[in-house]
């Protein structure tokens, strides 16, 4: 939704927004974060 507010602003030159691509990042950052987190947990389980 933010993304929507920044192109009405600012015209859409590229694909992404620079926050659209910071959120992307945040998102990619936190599925490894849970994956490396979450590895132990699923060996142990096998």
């Amino acid at each position: 939704m933010v993304g929507r507010m920044v192109h009405i602003y600012k015209p859409r030159r590229f694909l992404f927004s620079d926050e659209e691509i910071e959120f992307y990042v945040v998102l990619i950052s936190i599925n490894n974060n849970l994956r490396i987190i979450l590895n132990p947990f699923r060996l142990s389980n096998l």
